[in-house]
């Protein structure tokens, strides 16, 4: 038995990502305990607290509360540390998708990652830039760990998305799957799509929308044009599999990203990306799996070439192969360890 984690979240209702990072860890023989804060003095000397997204614990709109919150949350972290616990933080994105006070982000965030034992990425291009936007960081503390595969971590349900949305199986089906939100690029994919599509072609926007979003999608929604389908709801897991299998194309045209969950689950169902052209997801999708452009004046482009393009089985094998849960199981296990 290794040493405890106290894993902060265990799990998420959003994102599968957590869940099989704990149960992963638990084969390798550690106890892997959900942290929270009621439970905070429980952890002990040699124990492990590797947290995720901290930002919910600091932030807020009142400048003075949120200092206030970020010093409690340091001086949390400065008592573990004192308590010899070590600290393991996985980056996902180098500042929150959405943030008030830049400076402030960067002074916490600068002395999380300074008190910090171990920093996970999940790619080489994202340590780059955690060590250019964190000059103080030690470059030895910052370890590449791809994001593992979905495939097979979701429930599927028998649904034919395709009979449920009157799509014949001779239709190209775009899709745009997860939280609407404004940094996603949807009312972009929407207008580029209108303009460029063929008559055979369907988009999919299938998810939840903050009410910013709602608000800027009710025109769209009143408008008759059949080749767009709006299934605007959170959808539960046991849908978001079939959903995918229903599409030839998934579509993620963010505007700002690091990592994706999303494209990893799409292509964890082999199902080609059109996504902006970032260093990561060129990381992890070769050009068979994938169509990258560089500006959003571009995703116009990519939607029309998409019709002749062409994907490669193999290359999805190895990526499946390269962000198996076993594989990377065995990478982190060895970093806690050490």
């Amino acid at each position: 038995m290794g040493p405890r984690i106290w894993m902060w979240p265990k799990t998420s209702p959003t994102n599968k990502y957590n869940e099989l990072l704990s149960k992963s860890l638990e084969l390798e023989g550690f106890k892997v305990e959900s942290f929270r804060w009621r439970k905070a003095l429980k952890i002990k000397k040699g124990d492990i607290l590797y947290f995720h997204w901290i930002h919910y614990d600091y932030q807020h709109r009142n400048i003075l509360i949120m200092i206030i919150k970020s010093i409690m949350l340091i001086s949390y972290f400065l008592y573990l540390k004192m308590i010899k616990v070590k600290l393991i933080w996985t980056l996902h994105n180098l500042y929150p998708h959405k943030y008030l006070y830049k400076g402030l982000e960067r002074i916490i965030r600068n002395i999380v990652l300074l008190l910090t034992n171990k920093i996970l990425v999940a790619s080489s291009s994202i340590k780059l830039d955690v060590l250019r936007e964190y000059k103080f960081i030690k470059e030895k503390k910052i370890i590449v760990v791809k994001h593992g595969n979905y495939r097979g971590a979701y429930p599927e349900k028998q649904i034919d998305f395709r009979e449920r949305y009157y799509i014949d199986k001779n239709q190209t089906v775009y899709l745009f799957f997860g939280a609407i939100k404004q940094y996603k690029g949807v009312i972009d994919l929407i207008e580029i799509f209108k303009e460029v599509a063929n008559e055979n072609d369907k988009l999919i926007i299938a998810g939840q929308p903050d009410a910013e979003m709602m608000i800027k999608l009710k025109d769209y929604l009143e408008e008759d044009d059949d080749r767009i389908i709006f299934d605007l709801r959170f959808i539960p897991d046991d849908e978001l599999v079939p959903l995918i299998r229903a599409s030839d194309f998934v579509v993620l045209p963010f505007e700002a990203i690091t990592t994706s969950g999303s494209a990893i689950l799409a292509a964890s169902y082999e199902k080609i990306i059109i996504t902006v052209n970032n260093p990561t997801f060129k990381e992890y999708f070769t050009p068979r799996m994938a169509i990258f452009y560089n500006h959003h004046s571009e995703l116009k482009e990519a939607i029309i070439l998409s019709h002749e393009f062409q994907k490669d089985e193999s290359d999805y094998r190895k990526f499946l192969e390269e962000t198996s849960w076993e594989k990377i199981r065995k990478q982190i296990a060895d970093i806690i360890r050490e």
